[in-house]
């Protein structure tokens, strides 16, 4: 258990967003990332998130709404880059 006002709570609802999508329910996955995506954007989970979205509408046939979704995506991660936000995938160097 993870409550929703823990440090955990959007990694917690990422992780069970796609086990959902992995058992083959979209529709619950979004259920559960919709809410995920309105938290702080500078949480990494939350960057997935507005990826994984989109990614499940056109799954589920929704065309047009996971291009809005992928369009606001964009718009989110330019707006990080031009504060110089890094990315959640760059790979850390390595300690020396």
């Amino acid at each position: 258990q993870v409550r929703l006002r823990s440090p955990f709570a959007s990694q917690a609802l990422l992780g069970l967003g796609w086990v959902e999508s992995g058992l083959g329910n979209g529709a619950a996955a979004l259920a559960i990332w919709l809410p995920l995506i309105e938290r702080n954007g500078s949480d990494p989970a939350v960057l997935e998130g507005l990826l994984a979205v989109p990614y499940t509408l056109n799954q589920l046939g929704a065309q047009q709404q996971a291009l809005d979704h992928y369009k606001q995506a964009i718009e989110l991660y330019a707006a990080g880059a031009k504060w110089g936000l890094k990315s959640p995938f760059t790979i850390p160097a390595p300690l020396v």
